[in-house]
């Protein structure tokens, strides 16, 4: 997996809190965030996020679990009552140690130290990126290299990677996560497909999915929103699909 800068992050410029005590982590992951075109404000503990979030509305919150003053768990409660809108937006945890998202409170969560990639698919992810009209020009953009100028193969293309995405939604609600291998076995068969597209996003949530099924206790809410994750991004690239084919 790799950072992707082909495919736009963002259907807008999402504004990101960012939660962390540390000095370093703080500044590699401002930068990170500039970067890929993120609206980014920045607090060094849970008291100054808390300010921070009153003053305006954020889309999306990373928040380090373990600080002073105030932890990540009890800023997340605080902020999660300050209105319908911090009630429902995506929170993610940010730890050295993989914890379960502690009480709901977490929307999901990443593992430190992690990779920039593993941050910007997250990021897509929640953030339901990339934006249509950008998926669309990065999936007609690559089926250009693949097929050339030739409409017929083209055309091809398309019905196999819309039937791959119809086939991955199938066994997705197939009720047969819980059997072992089940889901890496969907993974794999799907794999060279979504790599063919570069559609590293999808990939990820993939793997995502799989990191919680290996779980030794899964937390049912995090699975639920993590399948929900894979179903929307496969939903949104299946559409972009048949808005190619009649192009």
């Amino acid at each position: 997996m790799r950072e992707n800068p082909t495919v736009p992050v963002h259907p807008h410029k999402a504004k990101v809190l960012l939660v962390e005590d540390n000095r370093v982590s703080r500044l590699v992951a401002e930068r990170l965030l500039s970067r890929w075109g993120y609206g980014v404000s920045v607090a060094a503990d849970g008291l100054e996020a808390l300010k921070l979030a009153a003053l305006g509305e954020f889309d999306l919150i990373l928040m380090n679990l373990h600080m002073p003053r105030l932890d990540g768990a009890a800023t997340v409660r605080l902020i999660r009552r300050l209105s319908p809108h911090y009630a429902r937006i995506p929170i993610i945890s940010l730890s050295a140690a993989r914890q379960r998202v502690q009480g709901g409170v977490f929307t999901d969560y990443l593992e430190k130290p992690y990779m920039p990639e593993q941050l910007q698919n997250l990021l897509q992810q929640y953030l339901h990126s990339p934006a249509p009209s950008g998926l669309r020009l990065h999936i007609d953009e690559r089926l250009q290299k693949l097929s050339g100028q030739d409409q017929v193969f083209r055309r091809q293309l398309v019905a196999l990677f819309a039937r791959n995405c119809e086939e991955l939604l199938q066994d997705l609600s197939s009720g047969r996560l819980d059997e072992p291998q089940f889901l890496a076995k969907v993974a794999h068969k799907h794999k060279s497909s979504l790599r063919l597209l570069e559609l590293f996003p999808l990939e990820a949530a993939l793997e995502n999915l799989q990191e919680v099924l290996a779980m030794q206790e899964t937390d049912p809410q995090l699975l639920l929103r993590r399948k929900g994750v894979v179903e929307q991004l496969t939903h949104s690239i299946l559409g972009e699909l048949s808005a190619v084919a009649v192009a």
